[in-house]
């Protein structure tokens, strides 16, 4: 475990003693991540800008009032949480979306489709993995991270899931986008490998 993720999970033990702090703690290293996910769907206008905000607060209130009521026993580390996270924002919008449609029909809203395993590996390692796929893999998420067998894999998954492109990917690293390209495609087969492991079974 990282210095990063042994805080989460520090951070988390002390959210469910009642240590509001550590609700800052978290909302400091999450919220970001989760208007990024939600504007990505909603739409880059100030109208939709502050859905979105309003959106991944809400959803981060609705986790904080979770563990208070003892709602998320295996609540363990930051990559649950961050799946926790994603399907709290994810319902919220759809909600969101299906009362905007209610004021206005045929809003183009586009349903959730069911993803396969295949798909959803596909997904990830496309340019702009939507918060829709994101609720999608949300089951299969904690697997995949577990199958990947390197710090730098599960960083790079996890940024793909967040919504930045391999461009910003390649800032963060100090890499170029050849190489983050590379290496996604490493973990596109690290999981189809799991993937075909997991049907055979």
């Amino acid at each position: 475990m990282n210095a990063a993720d042994s805080s989460v999970t520090n951070w988390l033990r002390k959210l469910e003693a009642g240590d509001d702090d550590a609700a800052q703690k978290l909302w400091d290293v999450f919220f970001e991540r989760l208007v990024r996910l939600v504007r990505q769907r909603l739409g880059t206008t100030p109208q939709q800008a502050a859905d979105a905000e309003d959106v991944a607060l809400s959803a981060f209130a609705s986790f904080v009032r979770g563990v208070d009521q003892r709602q998320f026993a295996n609540l363990a580390g930051r990559h649950e949480l961050w799946r926790l996270l994603i399907s709290i924002a994810i319902h919220k919008l759809l909600h969101l979306r299906r009362d905007q449609n209610a004021l206005k029909r045929g809003g183009g809203f586009k349903a959730v489709e069911p993803h396969d395993g295949h798909a959803a590996i596909n997904d990830l390692i496309s340019r702009e993995p939507t918060p829709d796929f994101a609720a999608q893999v949300a089951e299969q998420y904690g697997q995949w991270m577990r199958s990947l067998d390197s710090d730098e894999l599960r960083q790079l998954t996890e940024w793909k899931l967040a919504g930045f492109t391999n461009e910003e990917i390649a800032v963060k690293t100090g890499r170029t986008t050849r190489t983050i390209e590379r290496k996604l495609h490493l973990i596109r087969s690290i999981l189809e490998l799991e993937l075909n492991r997991s049907d055979d079974e």
